[in-house]
């Protein structure tokens, strides 16, 4: 086949890193920034295609989807965002095969 559709799924974990302030955003305000820092399970999932070129060259795409849990903010914390933290990758690849 010249073309070549997969799945794919994994979970594990991560590394979140955020910025927070102790007080709420106020026009003009100066605050400061405090950092936190933890690992955080996470999922993913995704889909993507390879076509073949010639017997050695193949072109793909895919497209996946990350998931990690986080604790959801405190009060006393301004955490934006909280709970589940996701984001998307598209990415395309050449592949040489020897």
């Amino acid at each position: 086949a010249r073309v070549r559709l997969y799945a794919l799924g994994g979970g594990g974990l991560g590394h979140i890193r955020q910025r927070y302030y102790l007080v709420p955003e106020f026009v003009g305000a100066d605050r400061p920034e405090l950092t936190r820092s933890k690992l955080a399970p996470a999922m993913s999932f995704g889909a993507g295609a390879t076509l073949d070129i010639t017997r050695r060259i193949a072109v793909g795409c895919d497209l996946r989807s990350l998931h990690l849990r986080d604790d959801e903010g405190e009060e006393a914390r301004f955490i934006i965002p909280a709970g589940w933290i996701r984001t998307v990758r598209v990415g395309a690849r050449i592949v040489w095969r020897f």
